[in-house]
């Protein structure tokens, strides 16, 4: 993983079925879903967020796939949606 400037949050959306993770640039969970509405990557439906190391820059800003997360690290919360 890459290191970049600033704090990184993980988002993980889902309704009854995996919607998408982001990665976005904020202090918080809160402005994190903010920063992802605004960026056009918030799918809406629940979200479950927290402090991450951001990967690399063509994965932050942006609304991933389940394979996509599942490829930066993202474990637990993409799978258990889907099962």
């Amino acid at each position: 993983m890459t290191s970049h400037a600033g704090r990184w949050v993980w988002l993980s959306f889902c309704d009854e079925h995996f919607l998408g993770v982001c990665v976005v640039e904020a202090v918080d969970v809160a402005n994190a879903v903010r920063r992802a509405w605004e960026l056009g990557c918030n799918p809406g439906g629940a979200v479950l967020g927290g402090p991450c190391t951001p990967p690399s820059l063509k994965y932050c800003n942006r609304l991933l796939t389940k394979e996509e997360a599942l490829a930066i690290g993202g474990k637990q919360d993409v799978k258990e949606h889907d099962e």
